[in-house]
C-alpha cells in the first residue's frame, strides 16, 4: 500500500485491519487446546476422535465469531469511529467488511496449522504459506493499483479464499472427510 497509495492509504488501512483480526482470537485459542489434546490422541492412534475433536473446534468457533462478523460487516463505522470521522467514509467501511470477510474464512476452516503438526505433516503448513504469500503479492500489486484501499483489502480476502480451499482439500486428503457436519 506505502508503495502504491502513500501513507495516509496505508494509515486508514491499518485502521481497518486489527477489527478483522479480532475474529482470529478465538480460532487461536481453541487452536491452541486442539493442538495439545489432537497430538495426545493421534500418538495413541486415534485419529477419529482427533477429526470429531476438530470439528468440535470448527463449530463453537464459528458459533463465537459468525455473530461478531455479522454486527462488523453490518456496523463497520461504529469500530472505525475510535480513529476518528475521516476513517468511517464508505471507501473505509468496505475495506473492513472485506477484510472481515476474509478471516472470516481463515476462521471457518478452523486450526489446520495445528492438526497438520498433530498429523505429522507440517510440511503443509510451508507449502500452504508460501501459496498464500505468493497469491497476496501478486493481487495486491495489481489490486491496489486499480482499487487503492479497498484492493488491498480484496487481496488479502482472495490470498484467505485460495489458502481455505486448498486446507479443505488437505483436510480431506488427511481425514478422508471434511470438517464440517450438519449438527
Amino acid at each position: 500500500i506505502q508503495k502504491f497509495l502513500g501513507t495516509t492509504s496505508t494509515g486508514l488501512y491499518n485502521a481497518a485491519y486489527p477489527f478483522a483480526t479480532l475474529l482470529t482470537a478465538f480460532s487461536g485459542i481453541f487452536g491452541s487446546i486442539f493442538l495439545s489434546n489432537a497430538s495426545k490422541l493421534s500418538g495413541k492412534g486415534k485419529d477419529g476422535i482427533s477429526v470429531e475433536l476438530y470439528r468440535t473446534v470448527v463449530k463453537w468457533t464459528s458459533i463465537i465469531v459468525v455473530p461478531i462478523f455479522l454486527v462488523i460487516f453490518a456496523f463497520p463505522a461504529f469500530p472505525l469511529t475510535i480513529f476518528g470521522a475521516e476513517y468511517t467514509g464508505i471507501a473505509m467501511q468496505n475495506t473492513l467488511r472485506v477484510l472481515a470477510s476474509g478471516f472470516l474464512l481463515t476462521t471457518l476452516i478452523g486450526p489446520t496449522g495445528s492438526l497438520y503438526q498433530a498429523e505429522g505433516v507440517t510440511k503443509f503448513n510451508l507449502y500452504t504459506s508460501i501459496i498464500m504469500a505468493a497469491t497476496n503479492a501478486a493481487a495486491n500489486f495489481f489490486l491496489i493499483q486499480e482499487l487503492g484501499v479497498i484492493g488491498a483489502a480484496s487481496a488479502s480476502t482472495l490470498s484467505f479464499a485460495v489458502l481455505f480451499l486448498i486446507n479443505l482439500g488437505l483436510f480431506y486428503k488427511i481425514t478422508g472427510t471434511q470438517p464440517y457436519r450438519a449438527s
